[in-house]
């Protein structure tokens, strides 16, 4: 049986003939007709194709930016927005220049370890606790351990495989006496030094538990969920970097957002609560402890209204040092903001009529002469006032115990706190 030549033969099919003949008109008139057809049917959907470049209405993708090795969330717009800076000058407290907890593992070497911070845009997927040199109160010195808290000198970063966490805290005298850090290693045990430094170990069932140091000054490192060769390899940068900074101590870094989303600047709680404001309302001396809470992203709010937005929040609280007195009544006093900064008034606007919604069935009560607009409720974790400056939300909040006042008067003092920061806040 003969076979078609290959599509690559150089062989060429024989032409095959036809009859040759006149077409009738009847022919002529056929295919002049189905010729006009065809163009008819080319032109309407030319004319009616749509373009395809043009955006649509609920188009987000410039909420969005792509970060490699984080998945899409329609909740983040940037996964990795936070940043930090390094400030040279160190702090000094009584007399000691301070080892920041920060920079025993700064963001930008524990990511170059491979560990990825979460894809959190709430303000408690990074937490530090560090002297910031503006309060000038005195922290009561731990005698029996190290603690984790807001009287420590901490810094938790928040990551992103399966829950994990970071955890560290330096002690050093004068706010951790030698005895407490003995104290706290004897609940280790000790293993192989590293360089110069003892190092102590403490397993736990989703946890490990590391105290590196010497004398009077140690870092406690708390990491979960991590395997154990990366596990080895950030023990030994921390204790690295514990080295270079007991040689040559530096500031606490400049904790930043930085995105392309971000336009016109953010509100920085730490920058706008100011000590002087803490020490006037409970006229003593504030901790030279600041607790500050940052969001890891960019996040994406969508509203009902239709308006969809990018954002991102922070946190500060300054307290008061404990005294015997608060000891032994369990009060604290501190004062905290919270901020959350959109890019556009509208986004602002409907983020306060969803928060007075979500919380309709607490009281409520309307605030005039704050901001644009604000009200005052009592949520879960205390009583706040809400209060919108064009593109900017702030949540003001106060504690103490020992203070006897109603709720018109704590109104006023939010609104006291308040005015200090709306001057400030451009």
């Amino acid at each position: 049986m003969d076979q078609a030549p290959a599509p690559n033969s150089n062989e060429t099919p024989p032409v095959q003939s036809h009859p040759k003949g006149k077409m009738s008109r009847k022919t002529l008139f056929i295919i002049g007709g189905v010729v006009l057809l065809v163009l008819a049917v080319v032109a309407v959907l030319f004319l009616t194709k749509k373009p395809t470049t043009k955006p649509q209405a609920n188009d987000k993708s410039s909420l969005y930016v792509t970060r490699e090795g984080y998945p899409y969330h329609s909740g983040i717009g940037d996964a990795l927005a936070i940043q930090f800076k390094p400030v040279a000058e160190p702090v000094v407290y009584q007399g000691v220049k301070i080892i920041q907890a920060c920079n025993v593992m700064p963001l930008d070497e524990l990511r170059g370890l491979g560990f990825k911070t979460e894809q959190l845009q709430m303000s408690n997927a990074f937490e530090r606790t560090y002297f910031d040199g503006q309060g000038k109160g005195v922290v009561p010195p731990e005698q029996y351990h190290v603690s984790e808290g807001p009287e420590s000198n901490g810094c938790t970063y928040q990551l992103e495989d399966k829950g994990a966490v970071l955890t560290l805290i330096v002690a050093q005298e004068p706010y951790v006496s030698v005895d407490g850090l003995t104290n706290e290693a004897t609940k280790f045990t000790k293993v192989s030094p590293i360089g110069n430094f003892n190092v102590y170990e403490k397993k736990e069932e989703n946890a490990n538990q590391y105290i590196i140091g010497k004398g009077s000054t140690a870092v406690v490192v708390r990491i979960s969920r991590t395997p154990a060769d990366q596990e080895k390899k950030l023990i030994d940068k921390i204790a690295a970097n514990l080295a270079k900074e007991q040689a040559n101590p530096t500031g606490p870094p400049q904790v930043v957002l930085e995105s392309s989303l971000i336009k016109g600047g953010y509100a920085d709680a730490c920058s706008l609560l100011t000590v002087d404001a803490v020490k006037k309302l409970f006229n003593a001396e504030v901790s030279p402890i600041t607790t500050q809470r940052f969001g890891n992203s960019v996040g994406v709010s969508s509203f009902d209204n239709g308006v969809s937005d990018n954002y991102v929040s922070n946190d500060c609280i300054r307290p008061i040092p404990l005294t015997q007195a608060d000891i032994q009544t369990f009060n604290t006093r501190k004062v905290m903001l919270e901020t959350s900064t959109f890019m556009k008034a509208d986004a602002a606007k409907a983020e306060m009529a969803s928060m007075k919604a979500y919380n309709k069935q607490r009281p409520q009560v309307d605030v005039t002469g704050s901001g644009d607009e604000a009200f005052f409720l009592e949520d879960n974790y205390g009583e706040k006032l809400f209060v919108r400056k064009d593109r900017f939300v702030l949540q003001f909040y106060f504690e103490d115990k020992s203070m006897k006042v109603n709720q018109e008067q704590k109104i006023q003092i939010l609104k006291d706190i308040a005015k200090g920061v709306l001057d400030r806040l451009k």
